[in-house]
């Protein structure tokens, strides 16, 4: 039962940050949330559920029918001014996260709803009482560390990683990283210098997160009182958020990760003497701060995202007595200006990058993974066939092969991205299916390889493509299932513990299951081949089927007897392209596998005679290898958390590897016209080859393309 004494509140976006808006609110004697409004009404019963709400609704017009008082927009920014003038005509109160608005003509707009409505508007500038930048505030205006005069705002990050899916928004806009998190600073700088005058901004991709556009971001800006800089990431790590201020008579670094505020102060004693009283006083005042800072966590006094409450709770404060917000929307109007002349010209590069990749694309043949080893040896091939092939890549190529030829339609997405996937399918006739993750998080590889091969699946079924290449993995087999006399063929058994083997066969055979299950069920005309560990023209790479490379050492689980598949990156461009020709549509699965018995040390030594560094080896044991694989069980279920050593995931890396590829000879028509063995022997006297990929480069199928560097001024 609603409290009729108590004000009304309506959170409308039922995201991460909600639940502390809850929490804050949950403090307010006055105050009670009544109504939840998000898009994805799931997430909105849920945060519902947790609270005890009665009303939740998937869009803001029923939350306002319900006859709030109070409403807390929290929703991407490009739906704040919206939601503010529509709560303001509602007769509502409004906390709107930052940034206000995404054009200061919206703030002025909602400035004149304010005064019209006599409602209040305060807008979430949390950092301004976050405990830290309170006590560096404090030390500030005692003069400890006389006149400011330059503010360094740093601060980096990460986002969730996307799943795949309808495309986050921080992917979808150029700017959306500055106006996510540039405006803190911002706002930080503009709170102890004064207002901004002139600002000037350099952003790039990194490439940590492929998906995202710009990564790293510096911006210089010119104040009332002096300057001050941003420097926003995410790509660097440790994550770091802090303020250092410079001033007169010291310096001043706040460190809100960490809680804690050091004064290096100017003193009348020798400068050698005052640098080494400075670093000790440092080091003592960070000890201390972040010392008192987890105390005060532990014990309550501190809270998460304390700033954010603090602000929330004055503002109901504020609203009981009748006083202005503690942020107004004047007071912000600022910093959305000079967050949009920045984010703008992100949001341009961005635009006009995309308007480089193919527009219109008329190519009857879709290559995924087109940029990795095995993906640029058949676009390769297709052209000198005469066949104009597209290619669907997150970064544009630098490679010329790519990047400059008119045969190469080229289109900038991402797979787990099902729009970008139905137009690059859209109008094929065959598709090769590369595209997978080679590393990165657990998101990541279901992003690239599960979720991208189901929209690869449906959209090719959507448009009648006629054939389907999918390059699986000779990982998805069950390696522990026979002996060293054993030979396997393409009816061994599939891997039972695919979690146990890591994502990358995890994946691959969840996708191939994918392929299978659409063949099976819906008719999909597709064929599957599993090509053993790929050679390029270059040295043997070493992978973790051979060695694990720590630095300049190889470590073997083993004598280094054990076989190896391999097939020639050529030997394979050749059997995909038979495969694409075949009549075969019905799902069936062909190994590719060079009939040449390759040896760990055999590749070692190759690749070791096409060096110049001194590469040691060292071999390690069958019963050193048990041993780790127990100690890794133990600390498994200590931690209960599954680590990248295991006795199943070792013993299936030392299993036996021998292959029968007789279905590729006989519906195919295939077998080897280079062979590994000759790759091998010329590899040899290649010392300066490219190393793990083709002679031209390194390989970039599990790497995306470097990204492009833009400017604004």
């Amino acid at each position: 039962m609603n409290n009729p004494h108590k004000l009304r509140v309506g959170i409308i976006g039922a995201g991460n940050i909600s639940e502390f808006h809850m929490r804050a609110v949950a403090r307010v004697a006055g105050a009670q949330v009544t109504a939840i409004a998000d898009s994805d009404l799931s997430r909105a019963e849920a945060l519902a559920r947790k609270w005890s709400v009665d009303l939740c609704c998937p869009g803001s017009r029923e939350l306002f029918d319900s006859g709030v008082d109070v409403v807390h927009v929290l929703t991407p920014p490009g739906a704040h001014a919206a939601l503010t003038l529509e709560a303001l005509s509602r007769g509502c109160h409004v906390y709107v996260e930052k940034p206000l608005a995404t054009r200061a003509s919206d703030c002025d707009e909602i400035i004149s709803a304010v005064g019209d409505s006599g409602r209040s508007v305060c807008v979430g500038h949390s950092f301004l009482r976050d405990p830290t930048l309170v006590r560096a505030r404090e030390i500030v205006e005692s003069g400890a560390i006389g006149q400011p005069l330059s503010i360094q705002y740093v601060r980096s990050t990460e986002y969730p990683r996307y799943r795949g899916g309808v495309l986050p928004e921080m992917y979808r806009a150029g700017g959306y990283p500055f106006r996510d998190m540039g405006v803190h600073g911002l706002y930080i700088i503009e709170s102890f210098l004064g207002s901004i005058e002139d600002a000037e901004a350099r952003f790039a991709g990194a490439g940590a997160d492929p998906c995202l556009f710009a990564d790293e971001w510096t911006v210089l800006l010119r104040t009332e009182r002096g300057q001050a800089t941003i420097y926003l990431s995410w790509s660097s790590r440790p994550q770091q958020h802090s303020v250092t201020i410079y001033g007169t008579r010291g310096v001043l670094r706040a460190d809100l990760y960490a809680m804690y505020v050091s004064v290096k102060r100017a003193r009348p004693i020798p400068g050698h003497v005052l640098r080494v009283v400075n670093s000790v006083a440092e080091a003592a005042q960070m000890a201390t701060g972040t010392f008192k800072g987890l105390a005060g966590f532990a014990l309550g006094r501190v809270r998460q995202y304390h700033g954010l409450q603090s602000l929330v709770e004055e503002f109901y404060a504020n609203l009981g007595a009748g006083r202005p917000a503690p942020v107004t929307a004047e007071q912000a109007r600022s910093v959305v200006a000079w967050t949009e002349l920045i984010a703008a010209r992100a949001d341009r590069s961005k635009s006009e990058y995309l308007s480089m990749a193919c527009q219109k694309p008329h190519a009857p043949t879709l290559i995924t993974g087109g940029t990795g080893l095995i993906g640029r040896a058949l676009v390769q091939k297709l052209l000198q066939q005469g066949r104009r092939v597209r290619l669907l890549v997150r970064r544009l190529p630098g490679d010329p092969l790519l990047a400059d030829n008119p045969d190469v339609e080229l289109l900038i997405g991402d797979l787990g991205d099902p729009s970008v996937v139905d137009k690059a399918v859209a109008g094929t006739t065959s598709i090769f299916h590369l595209g997978a993750a080679m590393r990165g998080t657990t998101e990541e590889f279901d992003r690239g390889t599960v979720v991208g091969t189901r929209n690869i699946i449906e959209a090719a079924q959507r448009h009648a493509v006629s054939q389907l290449v999918y390059v699986s993995s000779l990982s998805v087999l069950h390696a522990l299932a026979g002996d060293s006399r054993s030979v396997i063929d393409e009816n061994w058994p599939l891997e039972p513990n695919p979690q146990l083997r890591g994502n990358y066969s995890r994946t691959k055979l969840e996708a191939e299951r994918l392929v299978s299950a659409a063949v099976r069920d819906k008719g999909l005309p597709a064929v599957i081949v599993r090509p053993a560990e790929v050679l390029g023209d270059g040295p043997p790479r070493i992978s973790a089927g051979v060695a694990l490379q720590i630095g300049r050492r190889l470590v073997v689980l083993g004598d280094g007897q054990a076989l190896v598949p391999m097939i020639y990156v050529g030997d394979l461009v050749e059997a995909l392209l038979l495969a694409e020709r075949s009549e075969i549509r019905d799902g069936s699965i062909i190994q590719l596998v060079d009939p040449a018995e390759i040896t760990q040390n055999q590749l070692i030594e190759r690749f070791r005679s096409s060096t110049d560094e001194d590469v040691k080896v060292t071999y390690a044991p069958r019963w050193l290898v048990s041993l780790a694989g127990l100690a890794g069980d133990c600390l498994g279920a200590l931690s209960r958390r599954r680590l990248p050593i295991s006795s199943y995931r070792l013993g299936s890396a030392c299993a036996s590897r021998r292959f029968h590829c007789d279905r590729a000879a006989r519906v195919l028509k295939w077998t080897p016209r280079v062979g590994v063995q000759a790759v091998l022997a010329r590899a040899g006297s290649r010392s300066q080859a490219a190393i793990g990929g083709t002679a031209d480069g390194p390989d970039q199928h599990a790497q995306p393309e470097a990204c492009v560097k833009s400017e604004a001024h």
